[in-house]
């Protein structure tokens, strides 16, 4: 006989009828007093507490898992911290928890027994990892503080991916190269390994357009997946995954689980972030926020160079040079005038002391001599200052003329003329309809913000 026959076959209407509460309450009898308490081994994982302070984990071993909850009043009397990893033998009441129809273990007591296979494998990989240096900050990449394009290594499944991509539309609009791995499982850790050597060496090929691929490389990388027990996460505790983030031309942040859990890929990455939202709030500004510095920005340059401006003319029309040069020129020439007008006085002095000692020349010729050098000297130096101003005054001239036509070339002079900038989604300005095609977004640049368009349909001039 069959099992399936088997199976059918046994199908009666004698047997007693249930509902999901009826049944589950008469399993929980069952077994809650076919196994009271037990003694059972294993390792922890999936540790938590939750906000009420009740703690919850899975005891497992190379075959099985187990639930277990050990509530607040509980834990309060155990002697040893739980953590993920370690070897336990607890010692509870076996039971069913109705809400989820599955069984479960409420802990009483725990006794360490030691580390458990992978957490020790973790310790031991992250240790030597560690002596080759490889988690020394003299290794980390700066960030890009604008970065033009961003590399994700994720899975394709589940909301980390659209929460991400949510998160770079509402903050700075970037370009995205996606590696859709497995995050989890058989094969993963190659997936990621493979991912992250392709972005990172800029062999990511972009089709763009028939029979015309290029290579791209990001601006950085960001490795990310939602939280999950240690068995989840384990990809990114790869020996592999951890030597391709080492290796990447560019920087990497680990954007792994919540923000309690720690992979080796936190420790090699360049930026770690407490979760996968949190890594694109890390790497990308607000774009609202750099237009408003932005516009301050202008206003200040606006405002000092009009300041600037108007204090230079004010010298240049004292006769003072406005530019750097020909102030030092100025500078250095009066200095070489004093140094000319001390020397003669001085060598004067002294010719005519020697003079003075050897033929008793009367000290009134001494100081004519002076007085007519002085007379000279000044002359010369009235005729210094006469040249220079005459080309001062043409300097200013030519600086109307030049702020003139620099104002009627600034930008945001043409755009308040009705004028707009059109910038393509990575700020190249775009002087030809033929550049835009249809469904493209398109950066309107006005006097006073920035519109993002979508182009519906293209027409050329048929002129």
């Amino acid at each position: 006989m069959s099992l399936e026959q088997n199976f059918t076959d046994n199908v009666s209407d004698t047997v007693g009828e249930y509902t999901v509460t009826q049944f589950t309450r008469h399993m929980k009898s069952v077994v809650e007093s076919q196994f009271s308490w037990v003694k059972v081994s294993g390792e922890i994982s999936g540790f938590k507490v939750s906000h009420s302070g009740h703690a919850y984990f899975n005891l497992k071993d190379d075959k099985s898992i187990v639930a277990c909850t050990c509530w607040s009043f509980a834990i309060k009397s155990l002697n040893v911290s739980l953590e993920d990893g370690m070897q336990v033998l607890i010692y509870g009441k076996v039971s069913i928890y109705g809400g989820q129809s599955k069984y479960q273990i409420n802990v009483a007591s725990v006794s360490h027994i030691g580390k458990g296979d992978l957490m020790q494998q973790f310790q031991l990989l992250k240790q030597r990892l560690q002596q080759e240096g490889l988690f020394l900050s003299e290794h980390k990449k700066k960030l890009p503080a604008y970065p033009q394009t961003l590399g994700i290594v994720t899975s394709m499944q589940g909301a980390v991916l659209q929460d991400m991509l949510h998160r770079v539309q509402n903050r700075y609009p970037v370009s995205i190269l996606l590696y859709p791995v497995a995050v989890q499982g058989v094969g993963s850790a190659g997936e990621v390994e493979k991912a992250i050597n392709v972005l990172g060496s800029g062999k990511y090929v972009r089709d763009a357009g028939p029979a015309n691929e290029i290579s791209v490389q990001p601006d950085l990388i960001i490795v990310a997946r939602g939280g999950g027990s240690i068995e989840d996460l384990w990809s990114f505790n790869d020996e592999k995954v951890v030597r391709a983030i080492f290796a990447s031309e560019v920087p990497v942040v680990s954007a792994i689980g919540h923000e309690t859990d720690f992979v080796l890929s936190d420790f090699v990455a360049d930026v770690r972030a407490p979760t996968p939202t949190a890594a694109i709030e890390m790497v990308l500004p607000v774009l609202p926020d750099l237009q408003q510095r932005l516009t301050r920005i202008i206003d200040f340059l606006r405002a000092f160079s009009s300041q600037y401006l108007l204090s230079k003319k004010e010298l240049l029309c004292a006769h003072v040079p406005s530019s750097g040069w020909m102030i030092a020129s100025l500078l250095y020439k009066e200095q070489r005038l004093d140094e000319l007008y001390d020397r003669i006085i001085v060598r004067s002095l002294r010719n005519y002391e020697e003079r003075l000692s050897r033929s008793k020349i009367s000290t009134a010729l001494i100081f004519n001599f002076i007085k007519k050098e002085k007379v000279k000297l000044q002359m010369l130096y009235n005729s210094l200052c006469a040249t220079m101003g005459a080309f001062v005054f043409n300097l200013q001239r030519k600086m109307e003329v030049y702020e003139a036509k620099i104002h009627g070339l600034d930008v945001n002079s043409i755009l308040k003329k009705g004028f707009i900038l059109v910038k393509d989604q990575n700020g190249n300005i775009i002087s030809s309809a033929a550049r835009i095609k249809n469904k493209d977004y398109v950066n309107l640049v006005f006097a006073d913000g920035v519109v993002l368009a979508l182009c519906i349909e293209g027409k050329k001039d048929e002129k």
